[in-house]
């Protein structure tokens, strides 16, 4: 599976991150954002918008890269003049830009824009020290005994990036529709759902939407997905979007993934009661995978997008175990799928093949 992401860096960018490195050197506070962010460009792989040849290798920029290239055999850096991507011509059918992050000189509203038009994170330099969030566990406790409730991610979908800056999403959670919960679509489908889609999306692209459930009477699964429906288009009344609903009972624990952030409730997403209050405790996590250094929290959203593929691909019979469209694409899912590997055949030995390499066993016959 892919386990690292792909950066389209401007080199203007690249030369100016490390420009500033001397100048943040005494600063603690910016110097740990700084050493943040240059682990996510060390991590992952590396697209440039210009030849290899105009790298400067006397400069701060230069001097880096070549160290890099080094350290990394030159593996994952990439020089692309001519195929970098220009975000505003992405597209529906670019399931690997889709899923990549973009650094850029623009200004920071320029970035917004951006990022909310094609939901891919799109980073410039004043963000590594703005952007606090995304180095850092989002999560809240929640109990009987304070009001959190799912509205706390409200906050989150302000800042920017923001959480609601994606362009696919997988809710992942066996009791999330279950009848038991009366209040489970307008106390916590409904909040989680206003927090993270993001308004529209631009060039055609779809909004890509997978729930994973565990029903064992499957007969209303039907007049769920229709439910679902109602509530993003009067959430979302712009956004193009697709949706699927798979019943399998394979996948236990309960997490919301989209392409570029995780959270997870231990106790599940239907915690929040009729008063708006948690009926039962629970501890969320939230984090941008791929920007906070902890490299647990990347193996932990890829061993989630494995088990909602495997839980995916066991549904294979249209209205009977999976609902929506009966040919499902889903821009992370797909990213992040690859087809079993088809086994070399394996030919019998002929008998006089068996006699020869008995008899070289000194194997009496």
């Amino acid at each position: 599976m892919r386990n690292k992401r792909d950066i389209y860096c401007e080199y203007a960018f690249w030369e100016e991150f490390f420009g500033m490195e001397k100048r943040v050197i005494h600063n603690r506070f910016k110097r740990k954002l700084w050493d943040a962010f240059y682990d996510f460009l060390f991590d992952n792989n590396l697209f440039f918008d210009i030849p290899d040849q105009n790298v400067i290798e006397d400069t701060c920029g230069g001097k880096n890269l070549m160290w890099l290239r080094q350290k990394k055999g030159g593996a994952g850096i990439k020089f692309i003049p001519d195929n970098f991507p220009k975000i505003e011509k992405l597209s529906d059918d670019e399931d690997n830009h889709l899923n990549s992050v973009f650094l850029t000189t623009s200004d920071t509203s320029k970035c917004e824009e951006l990022s909310a038009r094609f939901g891919v994170i799109v980073f410039n330099l004043s963000m590594i020290f703005s952007a606090k969030h995304v180095y850092v566990n989002n999560g809240r406790s929640f109990n009987r005994s304070k009001d959190y409730n799912w509205t706390y991610l409200w906050e989150l979908k302000e800042k920017c990036p923001s959480i609601s800056c994606c362009n696919s999403l997988v809710i992942a959670d066996r009791y999330l529709l279950s009848d038991k919960n009366e209040s489970a679509f307008d106390n916590n489908l409904s909040p989680i759902l206003e927090a993270l889609l993001p308004k529209s999306l631009e060039n055609g692209i779809i909004f890509s939407v997978c729930f994973i459930v565990w029903e064992e009477n499957n007969s209303s699964i039907e007049e769920k997905l229709h439910k679902i429906e109602i509530l993003i288009k009067e959430l979302r009344p712009k956004l193009s979007f697709n949706l699927n609903i798979f019943n399998s009972r394979i996948l236990h624990d309960r997490s919301i993934l989209t392409n570029n952030i995780i959270l997870t409730s231990g106790a599940g997403f239907e915690v929040i009661g009729k008063n708006e209050k948690p009926m039962k405790f629970t501890t969320t996590s939230l984090y941008f995978p791929f920007l906070i250094s902890d490299y647990n929290v990347r193996i932990k959203y890829l061993e989630w997008i494995n088990n909602v593929l495997k839980a995916k691909c066991s549904c294979r019979s249209f209205q009977h175990d999976y609902w929506g469209e009966e040919h499902p694409r889903h821009h992370l899912l797909d990213f992040y799928y690859e087809k079993p590997k088809t086994p070399k055949p394996s030919y019998p030995f002929r008998a006089d093949d068996v006699n020869v390499f008995l008899h070289s066993r000194g194997t009496i016959i």
